[in-house]
């Protein structure tokens, strides 16, 4: 028995830590590579054979070099189609991984947490649902969904999104983190609040390392006694200093192709300001 479970430890560990079932310079978890070990501590494993599962249950540890996955339980889910195939190995059965728990990722840029976690070996991605947050920094994301793009270091995060920065709050129905570039894309009725500042429309691109957000789509931005409105909003959030901006003529042109008059230009939207007397301390 004793052999025959280190020859299944050992065959568990090629199974997770397979090149042939990661992106080159991809390991089991994010922000690990391939030529980081791998190691899975629990309290208890049961080994099912019949449904070609491996259960880990109580206080499950798994460390994927600078990286760690907690959760109450995983499980690894085998592929029965690659065994015995012609020139198949056991690094061609796991099929997907899932934890439940609360599961707790820690990455040496972010922590991810949610209720569950599903790993899904042909897509390359990580899916977490419930209670999902991602926490870098001071900076907070929370949401229903995460999909998380192992190729590509990008993670979708879907219903009830909020990002909170210090004291400022944005609000989306759905968020693009991309890693590698460091920016944050929101869509949909955006909501941002800092102070007694908010921000309203339907896009914000915010650049991390600037610190600045960019909003598109019927913005409004108000601040006690003071609302402007516009196309777009290039905002600096460590400033706390703004530009609205409005879109060009979309018909018309001034001179004809021959030099003549042609049809009069639409006008461009203004930018509009409201100023109400009494109803705030001014900007």
């Amino acid at each position: 028995m004793k052999q025959n479970f280190a020859t299944l430890f050992f065959s568990v560990l090629c199974l997770l830590f397979a090149t042939t079932s990661l992106r080159a310079g991809d390991g089991l978890l994010p922000g690990a590579t391939d030529k980081d070990p791998l190691t899975i501590e629990a309290n208890r494993l049961d080994m099912k054979d019949a449904q070609k599962l491996l259960v880990y249950t109580g206080e499950v540890l798994v460390t994927n070099g600078p990286s760690t996955l907690k959760s109450a339980n995983l499980t690894i889910f085998l592929d029965n189609a690659a065994e015995g195939a012609a020139g198949g190995s056991t690094t061609d059965r796991v099929n997907r991984v899932d934890a439940a728990g609360p599961v707790v990722i820690n990455t040496q840029k972010e922590t991810y947490s949610g209720n569950q976690l599903n790993y899904e070996r042909a897509q390359n991605k990580i899916y977490m649902t419930g209670n999902v947050t991602i926490q870098q920094g001071d900076g907070l994301t929370k949401a229903d969904n995460l999909e998380f793009d192992k190729a590509t270091s990008s993670a979708l995060l879907t219903g009830n999104v909020i990002y909170q920065k210090g004291a400022s709050v944005v609000k989306g129905e759905k968020l693009i983190y991309d890693q590698a570039k460091d920016k944050v894309f929101l869509t949909g009725n955006v909501i941002y609040v800092s102070g007694e500042t908010t921000v309203t429309g339907t896009k914000m691109d915010f650049d991390k390392k600037a610190n600045t957000a960019l909003f598109t789509g019927n913005v409004v931005y108000a601040k006690k006694d003071t609302v402007v409105k516009g196309d777009a909003m290039e905002y600096n959030l460590t400033t706390n200093q703004g530009v609205v901006r409005t879109g060009a003529p979309t018909t018309g042109a001034a001179v004809g192709p021959l030099g003549d008059e042609a049809a009069p230009l639409t006008p461009r939207p203004r930018v509009k300001a409201i100023f109400t007397p009494g109803q705030g301390k001014g900007m």
